[in-house]
């Protein structure tokens, strides 16, 4: 891409966020209108989403530990066979 484009990301979902229009150009990029799953609509820059360090609208720093680690937004995201079985691994011996 060259400089000065813009990546496209209507439409896209990154974690609980929908891009739903352009919102402004940034210094770093484009930032985004986003409509959260909660409802909210959140404008964020297309370099955070990309990036993974925006999920949500901010809703996300309300729910409980296990409500994230349910719903896949928590290091290491939702429970997994793998995890399963490298916890079980640990629990032998």
């Amino acid at each position: 891409m060259k400089p000065g484009q813009v990546k496209d990301e209507f439409g896209k979902r990154y974690g609980m966020l929908t891009v739903i229009r352009p919102y402004k150009m940034q210094r770093n990029g484009m930032a985004w209108l986003c409509r959260c799953d909660c409802g909210r609509e959140v404008a964020v820059g297309g370099v955070y989403l990309r990036m993974g360090s925006t999920k949500s609208c901010g809703c996300l720093r309300q729910m409980d530990f296990e409500t994230r680690k349910k719903l896949g937004y928590w290091p290491g995201g939702p429970e997994t066979k793998e995890t399963e079985d490298r916890e079980a691994k640990d629990g032998e011996g």
